[in-house]
């Protein structure tokens, strides 16, 4: 476990068409002991973005829709909509979740509405995301943190098949992450792994369109940074070797010239030291 770091810059969602096998299997997913490497990121500064800006540099797909069977009122009339308005997330809050998200049945009743709503407003946005987020890091014990057996839940919450199908419930992870106090490497690997997918979707996307490649931008670097943040202590980003894995696999989903400088600074110093990585020179 390593003390996690909230991040400061604005919260983006992160619109996901992901298509591929993971590269971490279920058995590293749970490892946690391995030798960590200590990288100072005391000068890394993520971009500030802003919504459009990301929706413009990943695609969207949209999750499978779900059954209403069994939904209480008014949550099964909202997932039987195609959009989602304020009004419709006050009525929620005011007769379905009262109290919040506070069971299993209510996370996936909003998971529900979720993946049944095509057209969804800001506010239900931040609702959904807030009220899961919190209901996972600090309703469930241990409170505050995200330990693997809760990291395991979110997992197989958002991703049932083993890939995040939308922009929300992508942010529901990068957000859990960011408020809990301790973030297993097994949350944080497979978060990494997710955004990667992100990235080859797009990247396949473009050569469909025979467009000019491109790799990792400032964006895209906005949400890997997101994940790291749950590992800095002190200035240092305390790296486990299964997160290195992943971000090696990221960075080869394109040549060195189609990624951002940032970017090619940052591995380069990563592979020059296997230990201790001072990038703040």
């Amino acid at each position: 476990m390593r003390h996690a770091v909230r991040q400061q810059t604005t919260a983006a969602l992160l619109p996901v068409n992901c298509s591929g096998s993971s590269i971490i299997n279920d058995s590293e997913l749970i490892v946690g002991s391995a030798t960590q490497g200590d990288v100072n990121v005391s000068s890394m500064r993520p971009a500030e973005l802003n919504r459009s800006d990301v929706k413009s540099s990943f695609m969207m797909k949209r999750s499978s829709k779900m059954s209403v069977e069994g939904l209480p009122f008014p949550a099964c009339m909202l997932a039987g909509k195609n959009s989602i308005s304020s009004s419709d997330v006050m009525l929620l809050r005011k007769y379905s979740l009262p109290d919040g998200v506070t069971s299993w049945a209510d996370a996936h009743m909003l998971i529900t509405i979720s993946r049944n709503c095509e057209v969804p407003c800001p506010e239900w946005e931040s609702y959904f995301v807030e009220s899961l987020a919190l209901f996972v890091v600090h309703h469930l014990q241990p409170a505050g943190t995200l330990s693997e057996s809760k990291s395991r839940w979110l997992q197989r919450l958002l991703a049932p098949s083993g890939t995040i199908q939308s922009a929300l419930e992508m942010e529901v992870l990068l957000h859990s992450i960011e408020i809990a106090a301790e973030t297993p490497v097994s949350l944080s690997a497979f978060a990494l792994d997710q955004i990667r997918k992100c990235l080859m979707a797009r990247l396949l996307d473009i050569a469909d369109q025979d467009l000019e490649v491109r790799g990792i931008s400032q964006h895209d670097m906005e949400a890997i940074w997101r994940v790291l943040r749950a590992a800095v202590d002190r200035g240092h980003v305390m790296l486990m070797p299964l997160e290195r894995m992943v971000l090696m696999a990221i960075d080869a989903i394109a040549p060195p010239e189609a990624h951002d400088p940032a970017w090619n600074e940052f591995v380069a110093r990563l592979r020059d030291q296997d230990d201790c990585l001072d990038i703040s020179a």
